[in-house]
């Protein structure tokens, strides 16, 4: 699972999939996921499609013909994933009453599908959608989400940087600024190891060698790309979030979690498996409603970096 939850949908009722879709999408946000689905209309493309690629996938019992297909139902694509030895959750859904759907499923010889009629698919979807969730979302697995998420947003930090300073000429003179403030940031840095300075023949060498430009200068390097828009009101500028509430966010509250959360260790207590963190000297526990939290903030600062990259988008343009 990764911080978008993926549904594959078989559903060729394009008003009944986006009202229902609507629903899903904010019953995800909540729990602090976004939501991305894949549409299917039938089953012309099942030879092509990553079914691992999802983690849930909903089949609507009649869906549009498909000429030249054996597949002509819900029914049988749901075979002919479980043929193939594919295991994601199912929701088997259709107007018919559920006892005939489980039958069709038990003449499929098909087992593990979630039988739902379709007028309380809204209603049962948040508990099925929680089941898969939780299966998932093991403390473990919820380490590595963290952490690839994080290692995501820092480098379309480093990618905003280098955007920024190989743009538009029209921000030749801005850059110039910046990558004063770049050499003096790093500069600061590795002022104890001098040598490592010296073999940066650039500004731009220095900020793209990664061991000097980690992940809080990154956030800090963007804070003033963000700072030197505003000061000098660059067209849309106004679109782009606070300088310091961006630097604040990113190290205070993701980078400093995420390094607790790579360092933790996993305790079992009360029958619950939970991660455990030390590093700081006092213990900090990880438990579902502080990795949700933390799985909102990280959707919160890849909003603010989506602004960040179509601003510099437009200044190229």
């Amino acid at each position: 699972m990764e911080i978008d939850y993926k549904i594959l949908w078989f559903e060729d009722n394009e008003t009944f999939r986006r009202q229902t879709g609507k629903f899903i999408k904010r019953h995800l946000v909540r729990k602090g996921f976004g939501f991305e689905a894949k549409e299917e209309i039938d089953a012309r493309n099942l030879e092509t499609i990553k079914f691992n690629d999802y983690d849930l996938i909903l089949m609507d019992y009649n869906l549009a013909p498909n000429e030249g297909s054996q597949q002509s139902d819900g029914s049988q694509i749901i075979k002919y994933i479980r043929e193939r030895q594919l295991y994601t959750e199912m929701i088997f859904y259709s107007a018919r009453d559920i006892k005939e759907l489980r039958g069709i499923m038990a003449h499929a010889e098909v087992d593990g599908v979630f039988c739902v009629h379709r007028d309380e698919l809204i209603s049962e979807l948040p508990k099925i959608v929680d089941v898969t969730i939780k299966k998932l979302e093991d403390v473990n697995n919820m380490r590595g989400l963290v952490l690839a998420e994080t290692s995501s947003l820092e480098q379309r930090l480093l990618d905003l940087v280098k955007n920024f300073l190989h743009g538009d000429r029209s921000l030749a003179d801005h850059r110039e600024k910046f990558l004063k403030y770049l050499s003096k940031s790093l500069g600061d840095k590795i002022k104890d190891d001098q040598k490592k300075l010296e073999r940066c023949k650039t500004g731009e060498q220095k900020f793209e060698s990664h061991p000097l430009f980690a992940a809080e200068k990154r956030s800090r390097a963007i804070g003033e790309i963000i700072k030197l828009a505003k000061e000098e009101s660059l067209p849309h500028s106004e679109m782009l979030p606070e300088p310091e509430k961006f630097k604040t966010l990113f190290c205070a509250e993701i980078l400093k979690k995420r390094n607790l959360l790579a360092h933790a260790e996993t305790e079992e207590r009360n029958g619950q498996k939970i991660l455990v963190s030390k590093l700081l000297g006092h213990e900090e526990t990880f438990n579902d409603e502080y990795c949700r939290d933390l799985r909102l903030k990280l959707k919160d600062y890849g909003r603010d970096i989506q602004k960040l990259e179509q601003f510099i988008g437009i200044c190229d343009t």
